[in-house]
């Protein structure tokens, strides 16, 4: 599976973990040691356009990743 952080191309050594909503990537500028973002896997205009899963699994993930 191919990722995208807004319309950028995530190469596959940046993923450090995929779930079936969500992934994570380390930040290629980041803005402190250890920085990674955890993404929706769709394209969402904002949190409030999450769904309740990929809510439940964006947290998890970061929860897991601390």
């Amino acid at each position: 599976m191919s990722y995208k952080f807004g319309d950028e191309a995530i190469p596959p050594e940046f993923i450090l973990m995929a779930r079936k909503h969500v992934f994570a990537m380390v930040v290629s500028k980041p803005v402190g040691e250890g920085h990674i973002i955890v993404c929706p896997s769709r394209r969402v205009y904002g949190m409030k356009n999450l769904t309740e899963l990929e809510t439940l699994e964006i947290f998890t993930c970061a929860q897991e990743l601390i």
